[in-house]
């Protein structure tokens, strides 16, 4: 998957790796890592890549298919968010860039914050 990654952003978008990670709001560095196969590629950013760019998930993951997303596909996406979600919200882009270098830290991050969202009990 690293090199269709490596060719999506070079050969066909022709965008540097800053413009490319910049337009999907993760760390350059976690970029070159994933291009170069030396970290696995978060689904979710794959998705992100998908989304943002209207590349297949089925030609990214696998190169099967058509690289681009047909137009009548994509009408019937369901995601509607748009990708740059945090562009306004830099703390979130903080920990979204935090947990995307540090992916050993997802699942306690996660715990973390959902125990600071439960409402105390009354006693």
């Amino acid at each position: 998957m690293h090199s269709r990654l490596l060719f999506i952003r070079k050969d066909v978008l022709k965008l540097t790796q800053q413009q490319f990670s910049d337009e999907l709001g993760i760390d350059r560095t976690s970029l070159s890592q994933y291009e170069h196969g030396n970290t696995a590629l978060p689904k979710y950013i794959s998705r992100l890549i998908c989304r943002t760019f209207n590349i297949s998930e089925k030609w990214l993951e696998a190169g099967e298919g058509s690289i681009f997303v047909s137009e009548t596909k994509q009408e019937n996406n369901t995601v509607t968010e748009p990708a740059n979600i945090y562009n306004d919200r830099p703390y979130l882009r903080d920990i979204i860039n935090l947990l995307v270098s540090n992916p050993d830290l997802e699942e306690h991050a996660f715990h973390y914050l959902k125990s600071l969202t439960t409402k105390p009990r009354k006693k």
